[in-house]
C-alpha cells in the first residue's frame, strides 16, 4: 500500500516517463512516415517512367532501369513498413506493461480503501465520534481528536480520488493500446500487399533482362556509341574550361591591381562560395526524375561491363523541361552525336552541364537564374528520355548527387 504523497509522486512521474516516451515515439513515427512519403513519391514517379518504356513491345534498358529503381524503391517503402511496425510491437509492449502496473496500483488502492472504512466502521461500533471528542482530558486533545476526524475523512476522500484518476488512465491506455494494434494490422496488410508488388517487379525485371540477354551484340553496340558520345562531352568540356582559364588569365593580365574580375570569370569569388555553399541543397534539373546511371565507376546491368561515369543520367518523362540549377553564365550550346544538344554554365570555377536536350532555349553569354528552363529533354525511339547531368569544378567532375537535394 502507497500512502497518499508516495502514490501522488508515484503517478506524477509515471506520467512524466509516459510523455517521454511518447515524445521518443512520435519522433521516431514522424521520420519513418517521412521515409514512407519519399518512397512513395518515387514509386508514382518511377511507375510514370514505365508505363511510357512499356509502349515498347520489346524489353529495352530503359524500362529495365525503371523497374530498377521501383525495385529500390518499394523495398526502402517495405523496410519504412517493417520498422514501423517493430516501433508499434514495443510500444504494445510498453503500454501491455503499464497496464499490469495500473492494473496493480489500482488493487492496491481498493484493498487500502477498503481498509479505511473497515477501521471506521470499527470506530462508528465502539463509540460515537462525538463521545470520543469530549472524553478528551483537555481542550488540545480534543482539537487534536477533531482534525484527526477530518485528516481521516479527507484521507478517505482523497484515496477514492486517486482511484477514480487510476481507473480513468487504464480506460486511456486500454483504448490507446487498441488504437495501436488497429494501425499495426494495417501495416502488416501494406506489408503483406507491398511484398506481393516487389515480388512482381522482380519477375518482371528478370523477364526483361532475359530478352535483353538475347540481344547482347545490339547492347554492346548501344553501349560503345554511349561511351564515344561521352568520350567526345568529356572532351569538348575540357577544351571550354580549359578556354574559360585561359581567358580568365589575360582578363587579369589585362586589369590593374585595383580593378577586380567580373564574378562571371573562373575564378570570380562570388559565384565560387554561392555554389559550392549550396552542396545537398541544388534543385534537380528536372522535376520529375530518378537517377538511373550513377557517378563514377559502375557495372552494366546486363552484359556485367564497367562503366565509368562523369556525370549522372536522370531518366525523365517525355517533354520534361530542363532548369538550371544555380544561376551563372551560359558559355556553350552546342551539338555532339549521341547526346543531342549541350548546355554548359559557369558558376564562378565551378561548372554544370546538360546534355540529351531535344530543344534549347538559351544562348551563349545569357544570364541565367536557378531553376530557369534550359530546353527540353529528348526522348529516343525506345521511349527513354534521359538527362545527362554533371557538375565539374574546375577540371574535375563532381558526383551531382552529392550536390542535389533530396526531393
Amino acid at each position: 500500500m502507497f500512502p497518499k504523497n508516495s502514490f501522488v509522486n508515484k503517478l506524477l512521474l509515471f506520467t512524466f516517463f509516459l510523455f517521454i516516451g511518447f515524445f521518443t515515439l512520435s519522433q521516431n513515427k514522424s521520420k519513418l512516415e517521412k521515409e514512407k512519403q519519399e518512397s512513395l513519391r518515387k514509386i508514382k514517379e518511377t511507375e510514370k517512367i514505365i508505363k511510357q518504356t512499356k509502349t515498347q513491345k520489346q524489353a529495352t534498358m530503359g524500362q529495365l532501369t525503371a523497374i530498377s529503381k521501383q525495385i529500390e524503391a518499394r523495398q526502402d517503402l517495405i523496410n519504412s513498413i517493417a520498422a514501423e511496425i517493430k516501433l508499434l510491437d514495443e510500444e504494445i509492449a510498453e503500454k501491455e506493461m503499464i497496464l499490469r502496473a495500473l492494473t496493480g496500483d489500482l488493487e492496491a488502492l481498493k484493498e487500502e480503501y477498503a481498509s479505511m472504512i473497515y477501521s471506521a466502521s470499527k470506530m462508528d461500533n465502539s463509540m460515537s465520534k462525538l463521545a470520543f471528542i469530549f472524553s478528551a482530558e483537555d481542550i488540545n486533545q480534543m482539537l487534536m481528536r477533531i482534525k484527526f476526524f477530518q485528516q481521516y475523512s479527507d484521507t478517505r476522500k482523497n484515496q477514492l480520488e486517486l482511484i477514480e484518476k487510476v481507473k480513468a488512465s487504464l480506460t486511456q491506455q486500454k483504448v490507446y493500446l487498441d488504437q495501436i494494434r488497429v494501425e499495426k494490422n494495417a501495416l502488416l496488410n501494406s506489408h503483406t500487399i507491398e511484398s506481393t508488388n516487389l515480388n512482381s517487379l522482380k519477375k518482371e525485371k528478370d523477364k526483361v533482362v532475359k530478352e535483353l540477354s538475347q540481344k547482347e551484340v545490339q547492347l554492346k553496340k548501344e553501349l560503345d556509341d554511349t561511351k564515344k558520345a561521352l568520350k567526345q562531352l568529356e572532351n569538348k568540356i575540357r577544351q571550354i574550361i580549359e578556354e574559360e582559364r585561359l581567358k580568365a588569365i589575360a582578363a587579369a593580365k589585362a586589369k590593374t591591381n585595383k580593378d577586380k574580375p567580373k564574378n562571371n570569370t573562373y575564378d570570380g569569388k562570388e559565384l565560387v562560395s554561392g555554389f559550392a555553399g549550396n552542396m545537398n541543397r541544388l534543385p534537380w534539373p528536372v522535376s520529375n526524375g530518378t537517377v538511373v546511371r550513377k557517378f563514377g565507376r559502375q557495372r552494366h546491368p546486363v552484359l556485367h561491363i564497367d562503366e565509368n561515369n562523369l556525370g549522372v543520367g536522370i531518366q525523365t518523362l517525355k517533354g520534361e523541361q530542363v532548369r538550371a540549377v544555380f544561376s551563372g553564365k551560359v558559355i556553350s550550346v552546342t551539338e555532339i552525336p549521341g547526346m543531342n544538344n549541350i548546355v554548359m554554365i559557369q558558376h564562378g570555377e565551378y561548372f554544370t552541364v546538360y546534355a540529351r536536350l531535344r530543344k534549347v532555349y538559351v544562348t551563349v553569354g545569357q544570364e541565367v537564374s536557378a531553376k530557369e528552363i534550359l530546353g527540353e529533354v529528348y526522348t529516343n525511339r525506345e521511349e527513354v528520355s534521359q538527362v545527362e547531368f554533371q557538375i565539374w569544378k574546375g577540371d574535375s567532375p563532381l558526383d551531382p548527387e552529392v550536390w542535389l537535394s533530396r526531393k
